[in-house]
Parts: structure tokens; sequence; C-alpha cells
């Protein structure tokens, strides 16, 4: 464990036996042999069988590890206590609070206004006393249970005399669930697991109540199908609209190789009429949404491929375009559904008020300086489907595109770049075509003088559409030559002020000398002149 920085750090061995009078140790620094302790502070001082530590103290007894402002250790009993903002964090759990008593020979003892932290959960269990009674149990006399810390949580949960065993399960008496700081449920005796292996069960229902669906209820169930297959169902009872039935499917076999398919659907007990536009409908549209069987499908694949190559699939499917206005909430709703996919995919979906959905097939390959990829996309225009609306949306199936970045020819001075795209364009009830692009540019970079370069450089752009009752070729020839000079000069900000500082600390810092960085801000400027000649036929040379 490295010492914080700008302190001073001196080692220092003591034998219990040998320990007398009182003295302050100048120091950062204080181990013991048996059993290992270690300390580092602002200042310790060392009595006659008790150690005082004081300012940003870190003390180290393995498996445990506390931070503190304040820490006294009785060298005999081996008792602690430490203040002002500790953290304690134990083999499997993790402590914060304003005061701990702590037993070093079984790492048992009692913090107040304490935090109780599982990673695995995450689960948070607040309280005014918190204390460990063994190796794996705590005890809380009245708790707050959450999943987040420091946010505004979705859910808590109150109870009294609770029972804690790590890799085991939590009880508590007198259990109160709230949604949103709002009552929803009380039982007498409530039991929740706190394992670090997965385990399928009921998870914490949704609750909320609005105009359009009245009270809603939504209890998801976790199932673990396997070491890296898992699920959730969701059964989401409405008041105003009836029951909706979900399904989310996940994996991850490794190597990039994860999948998410999500569904919902609903039996919708309210129809858009004239009379109900302003109770069931929106203003985005003049159109009565008068389906009963609603739903919605989106999954995102991502499939490694032979030769190095990366499937990519993304499917968004809604059954009307008031969906995902209506059931934007909840688990299964728009908002979480994005976060969730974005999160697992690092891909986004559609806005809720986007009616043209994209779908895509994306495989790609990259080399070093260069990459070749070819996709589908599909465009579901839910108005067009549902109402048979023209103009069909125009879908790409497929584009095939290889391209590379500027790169040397050989051991030439020349660099070479090129871009060439191919793509079907594809339209129901419509005149389809190919279309064709080309580009390809070449760079000459010469330095005529220490402070200026030469760059001339060729670049020709070419194109090809076809369509069945027209025939159109385009292509476009450019010359460019580029001049340009670099002046520039480098001020340094307290360079000698620095040097005296690590001069100084020298016999005191010399672990940290090679992370200290000097300060130094470029001053750039350019001066640049580009001649360009086009022309969209031919090249005169």
């Amino acid at each position: 464990m490295k010492p914080m920085n700008n302190k001073s750090c001196v080692v220092l061995s003591i034998l219990i036996m040998t320990l007398g009078t009182s003295s302050f140790l100048n120091a950062q620094y204080f181990e013991l042999a048996s059993p290992e302790i270690r300390v580092w502070a602002d200042q310790i001082v060392v009595k006659r069988n008790t150690v005082e530590a004081r300012g940003d103290v870190f003390m180290h007894q393995s498996p445990l590890t506390i931070y503190a402002g304040y820490i006294k250790l009785d060298l005999q009993t081996k008792m602690l206590v430490a203040d002002k903002t500790v953290l304690a964090q134990f083999k499997d759990a993790c402590l914060t609070g304003n005061h701990l008593r702590l037993d070093l020979n079984t790492q048992n003892g009692i913090i107040h206004q304490g935090t109780f932290f599982y990673e695995p959960g995450p689960l948070y269990l607040k309280g005014n006393r918190i204390e460990k009674t063994g190796p794996n149990s705590y005890y809380v006399d009245d708790v707050l249970v959450t999943g987040c810390d420091i946010c505004d949580p979705d859910w808590s949960i109150t109870g009294k005399d609770v029972h804690i065993t790590i890799d085991g399960y939590a009880r508590l008496w007198h259990g109160k669930m709230f949604v949103k700081n709002m009552p929803v449920f009380y039982t007498p005796f409530f039991i929740f697991p706190v394992k670090k292996e997965r385990q399928s069960g009921l998870l914490f229902p949704f609750v909320e109540q609005s105009l359009r669906k009245g009270w809603l209820y939504q209890q998801p169930f976790y199932m673990v199908l396997g070491q890296r297959f898992d699920a959730t169902l969701y059964t989401t009872y409405m008041e105003k609209r009836g029951i909706m039935n979900g399904l989310e499917f996940r994996y991850n076999t490794g190597d990039d190789n994860t999948g998410t398919v999500m569904v919902d659907y609903l039996d919708d007990r309210q129809q858009e009429t004239c009379s109900n536009h302003s109770q069931w409908g929106y203003d985005h549209d003049h159109y009565l949404r008068s389906n009963a069987d609603r739903y919605w499908f989106r999954m995102k694949l991502d499939q490694p491929l032979i030769f190095n190559t990366m499937a990519k699939l993304d499917i968004d499917w809604v059954s009307d375009p008031d969906y995902l206005k209506t059931f934007d909430t909840s688990y299964t709703g728009f908002e979480q559904s994005r976060k969730s996919l974005f999160d697992r995919h690092h891909r986004t979906i559609d806005d809720s008020d986007e009616t043209i959905r994209s779908n895509r097939l994306l495989i790609y390959r990259k080399f070093d300086f260069s990459r070749i990829y070819g996709e589908f996309q599909w465009f579901d225009d839910v108005y067009h489907r549902k109402l048979d609306l023209d103009p069909s949306p125009i879908h790409q199936l497929p584009v095939i595109r290889f391209s590379s970045i500027q790169s040397p020819l050989w051991q030439l001075p020349i660099f070479l770049n090129f871009d060439t795209q191919y793509a079907y364009d594809y339209q129901e009830n419509a005149h389809n075509r190919h279309n064709l692009y080309m580009a390809s540019g070449m760079t000459l970079p010469v330095d005529i003088l220490p402070f200026a370069v030469i760059e001339p450089s060729f670049h020709i752009k070419g194109g090809y559409s076809h369509s069945s009752f027209e025939r159109k070729s385009t292509h476009q020839k450019i010359i460019k030559t580029a001049i340009t000079s670099e002046l520039y000069k480098i001020y340094s900000f307290g360079l000698n002020r620095a040097n005296r500082k690590v001069k100084r600390n020298s016999s005191t810092l010399s672990a940290f000398m090679l992370h200290i960085h000097i300060a130094q801000i470029l001053m750039k400027i350019s001066i640049s002149f580009i001649c360009s000649v086009k022309n969209q036929t031919r090249f005169i040379g």
C-alpha cells in the first residue's frame, strides 16, 4: 500500500514487550508484526499500550481495511475505536458510519449511523446501529433497505430486528414497502436473499397510478436458466386496461457474444373512437387507434462470426403509433428498455414518437487500415403497415462498403485512401434503384523547408445509379495542393518552482518523483494555403 502524496513516510517496528514511555512519531506509518497491522496517517501517537492516529487514517489487517479521521487501537486487547467518517471494508461487505467500535481478534463490532453495502446486489441497509455479529452475519435494529445509496430510490423497505447472513438470507419483522416514498405494502415477516450467486425468485414490484392506466402493479419473476443465460417474466395489472404479459431473455457467452430479446403483449380493454379520443388518444395525428392487440418486440444481438467478422442485429417492431407513448414507464416501458439495451449493447433505439422504426443486420470486419461491411436496413413504417398509407419507406437491401484510411503505399512516401459503396434501394410498389459510389485519393507530402510542407494531392470521385425508369451516371475529379507552415513556441509555467519543490522534497518523496509532471502550454500558429481545381466531367491538365 502506498502512502498518500505530500506526506512523510517512516517505518516503525515495535515489539510490544518493550513499549514503555509515550512518544510522538513525526511519521506516517505504523506497523505491528503479530498480528500484522499497518496504519498510515498524518500523525501517529504511541503510548504505553495504545496507538492513536489522526487525519486521513488508513488501517489494514487482512482482510479488513478501515478509513477514518481518527483511530485508537489498544495493543493488548486489540479493541479499535474509529471516528470521523468511518469506512470499514470486510471480505464480503462494507460498513460506513460515524463511530465504529471493533474487536480485531474476531472482527466483530458496532457502527453507529451506519450503512451496510453488499455489492453483488447491490444492496444498501441503513440503520442507527449496525452490529457485526460473526464472520458473515450482521444485525440491525431499525433498518431501511434500498438498492441505491445517493439517488431517490424507486423502492425501499423498512423493518425491525433484521438478521443478515452473507451468501444466505436477510430476515426482518414488521416490513413496510415504499414505492417513490409512498407506502404500498405491509408484512409482519419478510425474507430476501443476500447471495453472491444468482437465484430465481420474485423481484421488487413496480407500482404507479395514472389517468390512462389507473393503478398499475407490475410483478417481475427472475429465472436463472444457466451460467450465462437468464430471463425475467413480467405480469402487469392495469386497472383500466387489463393484464399485460412480458418476457425479457438475456445471454452472454463471452467473446462479445451477447443478446437481449424483449416482448410485451396486451389485449387492451380500451379502443380509441371519435367520442373518447381526448381520453385514450393523442394529438400527434388524426388517426384513431382501433386495435386491441398491442405489442412491442425489440431485440439486439452481438454475434462473432468466422474470419474475425462481427454481426449485429437490431429489431424494433411495435403494434401501433401510440404504444410507446402510453406504456413509457415500468420495468418494460420505453425509457427503461432503451436504457437496458444501450447499457448491454451500446446501441440505442428510435425515440418513442418515431413511427418509422429502424431494423438492421450489420456484418463487418476491421483491418489495420481499412474495413468492409455489409448492412441490411429495413424501416418499419407503422402508419404504412397498419393503415396502408403511401409512400412506403425506402429500404436498403443491402449496403456494401469497403473503405480505407490514408495509409502509405509500400515503402514509398505516397499515401492512398479509397472508399467504395454499393446500395440497393428497395421500395414497395415503386421503382427500385442500384447505386454505386467510388472515391480515391493520393497525397505526396514534401518537406521543402524545416518549417514548411507542400502536400500535393489528387482525388477522384464517381457515382452510378440505375433504376427501372432511368439511368444516370455522375463522376467528379478533384486536384488539390496544400502548402502549410507551422510556427510554435513552448511556454513553461512554474518550471523552476516545480523543480525547487521536487528538490526540496527529494529526501522524503523519492518514491513519487516519477509521478510529477511539469505543466506546459503549447501555443501553435498554423498558416495554410490551399489551391483546388474541380471539374464535374473531366480533368484539364
